[in-house]
């Protein structure tokens, strides 16, 4: 398989009146693993679809190698796509369904049925290759649906949220099947999700999109370690986000007090709910207003008298004495404050 980069330039899509992406540019390099991360409704879907050819660009070009395909024809682009939904031909048996695009390149038979035969083996259903769709599992199918898309040797592969139908534990396995299929292979992978453990645990690089633009690209460690929005922080985790006037009082012992709730012309700075130091403390200037527990952690919200709320986490088994109302003394870690864009 010969992998291919791509070139988005400028691009820009609009639905009537709505403008879905704006000013658009980014360059992958042949054989990356990038992820399109964002929430619902950020543009990252119409992109794939555009990269496809399913969607037309309203301005700006799409190069796929070193080829301008921004109105070549789907079937013309040396790209294959895996949907979330599978499309599976429900009339095809499992060997049908896989050999199906390189009938439609005209393949002769029995090449089709030796590739065929050869993709069944690597994914594991060689003796499924009879049964149709409805007779095998989720998991079984998405590998079918994967199989089927990179079996007609695709120089890009786009992936539209394929796992979000699988249930938790076949979801962290399949992830794990793509990375690998990705190193063997080296096709340019582009995936969307909204998914953020998803993304940071096979990107080699992650664009995290707001309202059709990029708001940041990272590799996975620096967008999760060193976000630089308010929004970034937010959507990779930082659930404490918060103003502070004078930046001369990060390092101070006493920082809590310092800190304001969010506003958009201040300093801003982000800690994670894990980083803070906390302890019961009838002198304690915090109380707890909320308490939930996720199996391996506590987490908790705590209020002060200036209406300040910090979430904080820990998975110390002495959480469990914490209830509401309880006070609470805390020092957050200076070391592991993120300062954001203002």
């Amino acid at each position: 398989m010969i992998s291919k980069s791509i070139k988005l330039k400028n691009i820009n899509k609009q639905f009537d009146d709505v403008k879905v992406v704006h000013s658009f540019n980014l360059n992958i390099d042949a054989g990356e693993f990038v992820t399109l991360l964002g929430p619902s409704g950020c543009g990252k879907t119409t992109l794939l679809r555009m990269i496809a050819g399913l969607e037309h660009v309203t301005s700006g070009n799409i190069y796929i190698g070193n080829e301008d395909v921004t109105t070549t024809p789907p079937n013309k682009r040396d790209t294959s796509i895996m949907f979330q939904d599978y499309a599976l031909f429900p009339h095809m048996n499992i060997e049908k369904n896989i050999g199906y695009g390189l009938k439609l390149k005209k393949i002769e038979k029995n090449i089709i049925k030796e590739k065929t035969m050869l993709w069944l083996k690597k994914i594991g259903l060689e003796n499924y290759k009879s049964r149709m769709p409805y007779e095998i599992s989720g998991g079984q199918r998405q590998r079918v649906a994967l199989a089927r898309s990179l079996i007609v040797e695709p120089g890009v592969l786009l992936l539209d949220e394929p796992l979000g139908a699988l249930d938790a534990n076949l979801r962290k396995n399949m992830q794990i099947e793509l990375k690998k299929i990705h190193s063997e292979f080296g096709i340019t992978f582009v995936y969307v999700t909204h998914d953020q453990e998803e993304a940071l645990s096979m990107s080699t690089r992650i664009v995290l999109m707001k309202s059709g633009k990029i708001e940041q690209l990272s590799k996975p460690n620096e967008l999760y370690e060193k976000p630089v929005t308010s929004f970034a922080a937010k959507f990779m985790g930082f659930a404490n986000v918060f103003s502070i006037n004078d930046l001369n009082n990060i390092n101070n012992k006493n920082l809590v007090d310092y800190l304001e709730t969010e506003d958009s012309h201040a300093n801003k700075l982000c800690f994670r709910s894990k980083d803070i130091d906390f302890s019961i403390s009838e002198q304690g200037n915090f109380r707890v207003i909320s308490k939930n527990y996720y199996g391996d952690s506590h987490k908790f919200q705590v209020i002060n008298s200036k209406d300040l709320i910090i979430n904080l986490s820990t998975s110390d088994s002495n959480s469990s004495k914490i209830t509401l109302n309880t006070k609470i003394d805390l020092k957050i870690n200076s070391n592991k404050i993120v300062l954001l864009k203002g």
